[in-house]
C-alpha cells in the first residue's frame, strides 16, 4: 500500500513533465521537494553538430546501407555520451527535451552539450 501511495504521489509531482521527452535520467528518482536540477536540450541542434550525423543529413550515406546504420549508431552513442557528461558536469538529475517540462526551474544545456561533443572520431 505504501508503494502505491508513493507512486500515486510521484505521478502528481511529475504532472508537468512529459515522460516521453526525458532524454537522460530516471524520472522515478526525481524529487521536486529536493530541488533536483533539470536541464533542457534541443536534441536536433546537438545531432546536427555530430560529424557522423552530418554525413547522414547531407545524403552521403543512404538509408538502408551499412554506412548509414553505423553512422546513426555512432551518432546516438555520441549523443548519449554527451548527455551523461553534461549531466555530470551540471549536476542534473534529468535532461528533458525543450518544451517537455513546465512549472519547474530548468537550465538550457544545449550549448554546453555541443561544446562537450567529441570531434575525434
Amino acid at each position: 500500500m505504501k508503494i502505491l501511495s508513493f507512486l500515486a504521489m510521484g505521478v502528481l509531482l511529475l504532472a508537468n513533465i512529459d515522460h516521453s521527452k526525458v532524454r537522460y535520467g530516471d524520472i522515478t528518482t526525481f524529487e521536486e521537494e529536493r530541488n533536483d536540477k533539470v536541464g533542457t536540450i534541443e536534441s536536433k541542434q546537438v545531432y546536427y553538430k555530430i560529424p557522423a550525423y552530418q554525413k547522414v543529413r547531407t545524403g552521403e550515406y543512404r538509408k538502408g546501407t551499412a554506412k548509414y546504420t553505423n553512422a546513426m549508431r555512432e551518432s546516438t552513442m555520441e549523443y548519449r555520451r554527451v548527455l551523461k557528461a553534461t549531466a555530470k558536469e551540471k549536476d542534473l538529475k534529468l535532461i528533458v527535451e525543450a518544451g517537455g517540462i513546465s512549472d519547474y526551474p530548468t537550465t538550457d544545456i544545449t550549448p554546453t552539450a555541443i561544446s562537450n561533443l567529441n570531434f575525434n572520431f
